[in-house]
């Protein structure tokens, strides 16, 4: 039965949570006058452990207690007299003398706008504060665990902010004392920053009449709320808004109309307008960068989103970007001989993708342009191939057939435009030495590693694979051991955090090599490196699993776990600002990650300041 790893829970600024979890933050401030560094932070308010160390055949169990869950966004923006909606996620029953009390917050302090009522499967589920009041629900002591959703309605526009507490010894307590502290009142926050939702004012007067047409003049319907169809090509293609402004239901003349975008790679034909006689304006949305936009219309109290998503652009160019340093044996194939990169027409660089990849083969060709004179490859095409279980990147792999050098081009067939890059080749001597390694130097408790990655190396450095080869291991906390192929599955034992052990191989049944791995704790949090950050622009953000004592590891073998990521939403930013992130890449990098217990993540802002996000 395969493991199911339990899921990523994206806090950033950032606190992100991965198999057990610690609560951690992460605060990244985008300076425009001068790059600030992201400073890690630690929230030693939640302390929240979302599993345990438990590992058996069906996985990572969930820790039994109710402080152990979480409140996430689940429909984070409503108009006023609709509903916000959030996840209440108990991973097991509320114990007889706890409650779990939800508060709505506005500016900080206690709502006194905001409903919020508590359903499960469908099903209403009583407050137990029973007289009427607002800002607040508490569930009782022994409700079930599972998945709750809360609901919060409000007459007030603006944001609120959800937070949910277990709460011990609140018998003959009052709300506010609950809310505020109190000594006999032990209070364990779910999520310390909250999730954030909000209301949008309904104009009684201002409504808007939209149609939103493609650059051919084709009417769009929107899929999911978004408008799909125009490509990144820096304004070739574009959506087309035609919008009629109705005030009491009849064209609104000379009404002031502003127009904004959230990030940048989106731009607006024009970003304030008057309506016309007939009450209405028109702008045009068009990207050089492929991507979804929110585009804000506002005209007195009534504010609308638009979302335009922009495809990539055609391919326009490629580039080498790196090419092996080594002296590739012959007859060996190298899988990442060297790794290329295409740009679209307005010189943004194509994200790495299956489909690019595709897009690559049909219209793009990698030759051997010249051959050692012994060789049979000149002229010879290569693949483009895209693996995330190799590396990030489309590469090109090679086998030489002969000693010397090989120039490869990767050009364009319809322009012959491109690039050169040149490979070496030698015949593979008499071995001088072997080498060892795995994708990480350390795995916790309980987990098995990847095979062993051994080579051979010649009198003149010449690498390649070893053929015959045969493992063994010193040192206590091993399960179990596959002496063919030098996977350890490490004991599940605590005993065994930070005991080292030795992996020999031999080769040929005569050259040796060995390496030491380090047995790690249950991983526990992340560790992002820090970056320089600047508004406006997408930031990326390296990340290194963490065990529980705080030591860098990876997780273990790449098909030990799914991942998935829970949340991924801004929940604090400043004034006005645009931002998101983005926690694609452990997901479509998953092998990766297990293995080396490394990824990373994207932030944006299009403001100076501090972001959070659950």
């Amino acid at each position: 039965m395969s493991k199911k790893f339990c899921s990523i829970l994206l806090i950033v600024t950032m606190l992100l949570t991965l198999v057990p979890l610690g609560a951690w933050a992460e605060e990244v401030t985008a300076d425009t006058a001068a790059d600030e560094l992201l400073q890690n932070t630690v929230d030693t308010a939640t302390n929240t452990t979302l599993i345990s160390e438990t590992v058996d055949d069906e996985g990572i169990s969930l820790y039994t207690s109710a402080s152990g869950s979480s409140i996430s966004v689940d429909k984070s923006s409503a108009k006023v007299n609709n509903n916000l909606e959030f996840i209440l996620d108990l991973d097991t029953a509320v114990d007889a003398d706890q409650q779990v009390v939800i508060f709505a917050e506005r500016s900080g302090s206690l709502s006194d706008s905001d409903t919020i009522t508590v359903e499960k499967a469908g099903n209403a589920v009583a407050d137990a504060e029973t007289t009427a009041h607002k800002g607040y629900f508490v569930l009782a002591g022994g409700k079930d665990g599972g998945e709750y959703t809360v609901k919060v309605n409000s007459a007030s526009a603006g944001t609120v902010t959800m937070k949910a507490y277990v709460v011990k010894g609140a018998n003959g307590k009052t709300i506010a004392q609950i809310y505020n502290g109190d000594n006999e009142i032990i209070k364990t926050a779910l999520v310390g920053n909250g999730c954030t939702g909000k209301f949008n004012a309904v104009s009684s007067e201002i409504t808007f009449d939209t149609v939103v047409t493609t650059a051919d003049g084709n009417t769009l319907a929107a899929a999911n709320d978004t408008y799909i169809g125009a490509v990144a090509n820096d304004g070739v293609d574009y959506y087309k808004v035609n919008l009629m402004v109705l005030k009491g239901g009849s064209k609104a003349v000379g009404e002031k109309v502003t127009i904004s975008v959230d990030k940048n790679g989106a731009t607006l034909s024009k970003e304030e307008a008057t309506t016309s006689a007939t009450g209405k304006v028109d702008f045009k949305v068009y990207a050089n960068k492929a991507g979804t936009y929110t585009v804000t219309v506002e005209c007195g109290s009534m504010s609308q989103e638009y979302k335009f998503a922009f495809s990539e652009g055609a391919v326009s160019q490629i580039k080498i970007d790196s090419v092996t340093d080594k002296v590739l044996p012959v007859d060996y194939k190298e899988t990442v001989a060297m790794m290329v990169s295409v740009y679209d027409t307005a010189g943004n660089k194509i994200v790495p993708s299956t489909d690019t990849c595709n897009m690559l083969n049909n219209r793009f060709t990698a030759v051997v342009f010249k051959a050692p004179a012994d060789s049979l490859l000149e002229d010879e095409e290569l693949q483009f191939n895209y693996n995330t279980n190799v590396c990030d990147s489309i590469f090109i792999s090679f086998t030489p057939d002969a000693a010397g050098e090989y120039t490869i081009k990767v050009y364009d067939r319809n322009t012959g435009a491109g690039d050169t890059a040149v490979l070496r080749a030698a015949q593979f001597g008499e071995i001088d030495h072997a080498l060892i390694s795995y994708a990480a130097d350390t795995y916790p408790i309980g987990e098995k590693t990847p095979n062993g990655i051994v080579k051979v190396v010649d009198k003149d450095g010449v690498v390649t694979n070893a053929a015959m080869k045969q493992f063994s291991y010193t040192g206590d906390g091993v399960a179990a051991f596959d002496s063919a192929n030098g996977n350890i599955t490490f004991t599940n034992d605590k005993a065994y955090v930070g005991e080292k052990v030795t992996v020999k191989v031999v080769v040929n049944n005569n050259y040796t090599a060995e390496t030491t791995l380090t047995i790690a704790d249950r991983p526990s949090t992340l560790e992002f490196a820090p970056v320089r950050a600047t508004a406006g622009e997408e930031t990326t953000v390296a990340l290194q699993v963490l065990d529980k004592n705080g030591n860098a590891t990876a997780i273990g073998n790449p098909n030990a776990y799914d991942i998935d990521v829970q949340s991924a939403v801004v929940t604090a930013k400043p004034n006005g600002a645009k931002a998101y992130v983005n926690a694609d890449y452990p997901i479509d990098n998953a092998a990766q990650f297990l293995k080396k217990g490394q990824s990373k993540i994207t932030v944006f802002s299009d403001t100076a300041g501090t972001i959070k996000a659950d």
